[in-house]
């Protein structure tokens, strides 16, 4: 799955975790910061940043999976290219469907306005979260932004009761950073079904809840 795998096995210990889903916790003697992050350039990959056009067709076709979407949460806000995720998700989710980007550094990837679309500049598992999703239940979570193993795992923690149930939770980076690869391997896929695509390049990972 990752350049890492090896080394991830032999630096990370499991602990239980109560979490539905879960299998356990991962404590890495690396630290839960992003300190082993992919340094080299990625041969044959095209996109633009560290979103591939694969990855990019990966994400258009879980869209259109759930054509009555109406709510979807992208955690770390894409530049404004054309196939950054942030644009795949506005421009091809159904006109109805209520789309939150988040991140923590103030964006401005596309024109406000809409109430459909709302970029929202704050933690991601922060209180001004909460106020913002109520009692909205979310179709498809995109995870991609801070991809230490503490943040992802508090991602998927804090968002989990906020799914439908039969969401569909998307991770980036699967390949490249720790957070999202040990998150993948400590789903129990007795629980939730995963899929990984793209594992040649960026990766995402996909749990199905239902």
């Amino acid at each position: 799955m990752s350049v890492y795998k090896e080394f991830y096995n032999n630096e990370v210990k499991w602990l239980s975790s109560p979490v539905k889903g879960l299998k356990g916790y991962p404590i890495a003697s690396f630290g839960t910061q992003d300190v082993v992050d992919m340094v080299k350039p990625l041969e044959g990959v095209t996109g633009n940043g560290q979103f591939s056009t694969r990855n990019g067709k990966v994400l258009l076709d879980i869209i259109k999976s759930k054509p009555e979407a109406t709510l979807i949460v992208e955690i770390g806000t894409a530049s404004a290219y054309v196939n950054s995720s942030t644009n795949i998700f506005v421009n091809n989710k159904n006109k109805d469907c209520c789309f939150y980007t988040i991140d923590i550094a103030a964006r401005n990837c596309f024109p406000t306005g809409d109430d459909n679309n709302w970029i929202i500049t704050c933690d991601s598992t922060g209180d001004k979260i909460k106020e913002h999703l109520r009692e909205q239940r979310i179709d498809i979570l995109f995870i991609d932004g801070d991809h230490s193993i503490n943040k992802v795992f508090a991602e998927y923690e804090f968002y989990l009761p906020y799914m439908k149930d039969d969401g569909i939770i998307v991770l980036h980076d699967t390949t490249m950073h720790p957070g999202p690869l040990l998150l993948m391997e400590a789903i129990d896929t007795n629980v939730f079904k995963t899929e990984i695509f793209c594992s040649d390049d960026y990766g995402i990972g996909v749990i199905r809840l239902k």
